[in-house]
């Protein structure tokens, strides 16, 4: 069985990540290759600090949702809330950030329109499931 990594050891990984996605090169297969395995690790680094390290994952994370470089906090915002349980003071300074990348204009307000309108109906029927 492998050893549990240090909450420090992935956070570290977790902050050097979106430099490398944020170089994406959308007319190169490769370039998109290396984009999708680069988010694909940091979503498992956001699931292993979740699973691992729960609330003092979630709070280490939190503190990256002021890093605007390459889109830091909109990375961090995503993974705060589809991976951990999040104090509502965090969830909605996350969710705040979503909406607001989702209001610009291109591709990636496209995108982040998309994870929200999937983050609100999965919202919704956790409501229904949830009502006797």
């Amino acid at each position: 069985m492998a050893e549990k990594a240090s909450l420090a050891t992935l956070l570290e990984e977790y902050q050097t990540i979106p430099a490398k996605v944020a170089e994406v090169n959308y007319q190169d297969q490769d370039s998109i290759k290396a984009y999708n395995k680069a988010v694909k690790r940091m979503h498992t680094l956001a699931s292993r600090m979740s699973r691992d390290y729960d609330l003092k994952g979630a709070r280490a994370l939190a503190k990256l949702l002021e890093e605007v470089e390459y889109d830091t906090h909109l990375w961090v915002a995503r993974h705060l809330l589809e991976h951990f349980d999040v104090d509502k003071e965090v969830g909605e300074k996350a969710l705040n950030l979503m909406e607001e990348a989702a209001k610009g204009e291109g591709i990636q307000a496209i995108e982040f329109q998309t994870w929200l309108n999937k983050y609100y109906a999965q919202g919704e029927q956790n409501q229904k499931e949830d009502t006797p």
